[in-house]
């Protein structure tokens, strides 16, 4: 089997890569699904791993997945890599290394300093004399709880669960005065969470009430996903609200996408109807304009950029807002939606622009052919008895001194 190498500008992995690897495996075959067994893997808690895709792809009955949670929170302490006695390694490596570089641009007259293109041939030297030590590697995966799968993480330190109580002191009247109201108060209160930790305990054991807290939830975690029981990304109390909050995710974003759609469509129709009364904007400039219409064309081409680049207020007033649509005459139209029945009216506004510019067009042909004729009949006058010009015919028709 090959090494796969995937990258992101992040540094991080998302779902996608995630569906690349298995989609490799599987297509290589690389484990049998035969009598209803298959593949496993045991996955931390990065949020790519609730990823729409992935889920997809490990739930489909073509090529199920096994996927389960292990570590759902501090999943640096799980990382093999991370071990002190790997990165002890690299750093007294990477120290070895260097000093034997440096030296040797000082003995070949070299400037005595480590440029960025020099750290990944250095990188190149260290990496397999620390981070592919064989015995370390072993240590690593054991004290991590890979293998053997000892459970070792449960006993780390930095998870361990301070249940010390808190000591009491003997003087304090818990008969009378206000040392015997507090208590009374910490004992109710005591009572109220207790109760509602026990009420709460009590709807995770049902199916109904982990995929009532899953759907529910603002933000779908892994830490969530094992906080209510569910272990494995195959289970049916986590696949149903997944499903769910999916469905309603992409109810949110085409109701946004069609409120967009709408807006826009909106805008190109009151532009289109402000081009069909009078014509288009570079052959009028708006001076015929109502408010409302000019309102319309500034919201055609209002520019959709957050912070500096948005645009202001619109102004209130139709002179302003006149000479702000002259403005924005510059700016390019906004860009056709994907949507076929967002864009039937794009050929008729194409249509009315390039009316305008043959209007533009003829208008200027126009003043050509009238300048043109009054030379024609320039040419007539001195052709004419009065004979401007020499005896061959020669005249200085543009008055620059040359004869033609």
């Amino acid at each position: 089997m090959p090494c796969l190498t995937y990258s992101l500008k992040s540094g991080g992995i998302t779902g996608e890569i995630l569906v690349r690897i298995l989609k490799e495996f599987d297509t290589r075959d690389l484990f049998l699904r035969v009598n209803g067994k298959m593949p496993m893997i045991v996955i931390d808690g990065h949020q790519s791993r609730v990823d729409p895709a992935f889920s997809a792809y490990i739930n489909n009955p073509v090529h199920l997945w096994k996927v389960c949670l292990g570590v759902p929170y501090a999943t640096s302490l799980w990382k093999v890599g991370n071990a002190s006695e790997q990165n002890g390694a690299a750093k007294t490596e990477w120290y070895r290394e260097k000093a034997i570089f440096v030296s040797y641009k000082s003995t070949h007259h070299l400037p005595c300093k480590i440029d960025a293109c020099d750290c990944i041939p250095l990188v190149n030297k260290i990496f397999h004399k620390c981070y592919g030590n064989i015995a370390s590697n072993k240590k690593a995966t054991a004290d991590r709880g890979w293998y053997p799968a000892n459970r070792a993480l449960v006993e780390h330190p930095s998870l361990a669960r301070d249940d010390e109580p808190a000591r009491t002191s003997n003087s304090l009247n818990m008969d009378e005065g206000l040392g015997a109201a507090t208590l009374d108060r910490l004992i109710d209160h005591r009572n109220r969470s207790e109760g509602g930790r026990k009420a709460a305990e009590k709807r995770k054991a049902t199916n109904e009430g982990i995929s009532k807290n899953i759907l529910d939830t603002k933000r779908l975690t892994a830490g969530v996903i094992t906080g209510n029981g569910v272990h494995s990304l195959n289970d049916p109390r986590f696949l149903v609200p997944y499903k769910e909050r999916e469905k309603m995710r992409k109810e949110k974003v085409d109701k946004s996408a069609k409120t967009k759609r709408d807006k826009c469509t909106k805008d190109r129709v009151g532009v289109h109807k402000m081009r069909s009364r009078w014509g288009h904007e570079n052959t009028h400039l708006f001076e015929k304009c109502t408010k409302e219409e000019c309102g319309a064309y500034l919201q055609y081409k209002k520019n959709q950029g957050k912070g500096e680049r948005a645009d202001g207020a619109m102004p209130k007033e139709l002179p302003d807002r006149r000479a702000r649509c002259v403005e924005y005459m510059s700016r390019p139209s906004p860009a056709g939606s994907p949507y076929q029945s967002d864009t039937e009216d794009i050929e008729e506004n194409t249509m009315e622009s390039a009316s305008a510019l043959l209007a533009l067009a003829s208008q200027e042909l126009s003043v050509r052919e009238d300048g043109i004729n009054s030379l024609a009949e320039d040419l007539e006058v001195f052709d004419g008895d009065g004979h401007h010009g020499d005896e061959d015919g020669e005249r200085d028709v543009y008055g620059d001194g040359h004869n033609v």
